[in-house]
């Protein structure tokens, strides 16, 4: 009886190995094997490949990442999900996983009207390319204007003018600001001013 136990707890943990090394070969198969992509990213792959045969892309590598779009950003602002200029997560929020709804909301339903309605949308900003579901569905077959498109961002990251640009908008932010202090300063003064004269006609108005 206990040769038998013994026997069928060797057995047991045996076959317990070898089943936690499929499940971990199973799923790093499926992070890192093209196989298993969805269609959208096996196009980008075969698009930069491509590229890359005749142009250097540097040594870095480059990621991309495909996101629900700025239709989705809109909906999520209308329906009370965030606040306005603060929803870039719905944006972003990644369409090919399955999300909670959030505030009643349905978020998946909510992330295939995005992919309907949406269109081309594309940009390239500290070393990531971005681009929106809807954009191959707006190109459909058309695989040349999408190579366009890829490698228009992955320009931006190579010659680093997302660094630039990035430099431009803050300074574009900072102007903006000081022209609207200007402009405050000028409305104060400007309102000073009309107290000041309406105190003086209510002093002449008393005298006489």
């Amino acid at each position: 009886m206990k040769k038998k136990y013994i026997r069928t707890l060797k057995l047991f943990s045996k076959y317990s190995f070898f089943i936690f090394l499929v499940v971990i070969a199973t799923n790093y198969i499926k992070d890192n094997s093209t196989y298993f992509m969805p269609q959208e990213y096996k196009i980008i792959k075969k698009i930069v490949d491509k590229i890359a045969l005749k142009n250097n892309l540097g040594y870095e590598e480059i990621p991309f990442s495909i996101g629900s779009g700025a239709y989705m950003e809109y909906e999520a602002e209308k329906l009370g999900l965030c606040k306005k200029d603060d929803c870039y997560y719905f944006k972003n929020l990644n369409p090919y996983k399955k999300h909670k709804d959030f505030k009643e909301v349905n978020l998946n339903e909510l992330s295939k009207q995005s992919f309907l309605y949406n269109s081309i949308e594309a940009y390239a900003w500290s070393g990531v390319v971005w681009i929106s579901k809807s954009t191959f569905k707006t190109y459909r077959d058309k695989t040349n204007y999408l190579g366009c498109l890829i490698g228009h961002e992955l320009s931006h990251i190579i010659y680093n003018d997302h660094l630039e640009r990035s430099i431009k908008l803050s300074k574009e932010i900072k102007d903006h600001q000081n022209l609207k202090d200007e402009n405050n300063k000028e409305l104060n003064n400007e309102e000073l001013k009309k107290e000041e004269d309406e105190k003086k006609r209510f002093i002449q108005k008393v005298i006489i």
